[in-house]
Formats: C-alpha cells, structure tokens, sequence
C-alpha cells in the first residue's frame, strides 16, 4: 500500500503520475482515504513522481518539468493508517492521529 497527498487524487480514482518527464493518468485502488492523505492498493508504485498541482491542459503523455525535483514520491504505507514504514523513499512526515480503533 502507498501514500499520497489527498490534493493529489483526480476525480475519483485517478492520479497523475510523471514518468520520463511525461505526464501518465493512471486509474488507481483506493484502500482508504482520511483528511490529509489517499491510500492506495493499486495502481501506483512506492517512489513514483505524483503530481498534486493542477495543470491546465493535463493530458497524456503532456511533457513535464518537476520543479524541486528531491526525492519525493508515493511511499509505503503499514496497514495500521498513516505509519511510514522504515525505508519508504518518501519524505513526508506520516502524520498519526489518535484513534481508539487503532
């Protein structure tokens, strides 16, 4: 499973993902959704580039430029919501909350 930025997903269930400085739309499987974050079983792999700004335009294959391009990407997620797991490549703080369920 993998985390991204909930302003990242479109429509859905889709996601734009930069691979070779293109533009790709993927469909995605969405596990779980919360406030702040889209949990996904499928469709995206751990380190890709995942665009979360809107781009006017947005189409397949659109060639793009990554503007602060560090690594960042969708990370590996545990099962319990919202813990990173050890060697994710993600840079995101994971961001817990209190929950009785957990």
């Amino acid at each position: 499973m993998v985390r991204i930025p909930a302003k990242a997903l479109r429509d859905r269930d889709t996601v734009w993902v930069v691979v070779n400085n293109e533009l790709q739309i993927r469909n995605v499987k969405i596990a779980h959704i919360d406030l702040d974050n889209v949990y996904i079983s499928g469709g995206v792999q751990i380190g890709e580039k995942i665009v979360t700004s809107p781009i006017k335009g947005a189409s397949k294959g659109l060639k793009i430029r990554v503007v602060g391009d560090k690594e960042i990407g969708a990370e590996k997620t545990s099962k319990r919501r919202g813990q990173k797991m050890e060697g994710s490549k993600g840079k995101w703080k994971a961001r817990l909350k209190n929950s009785k369920n957990d």
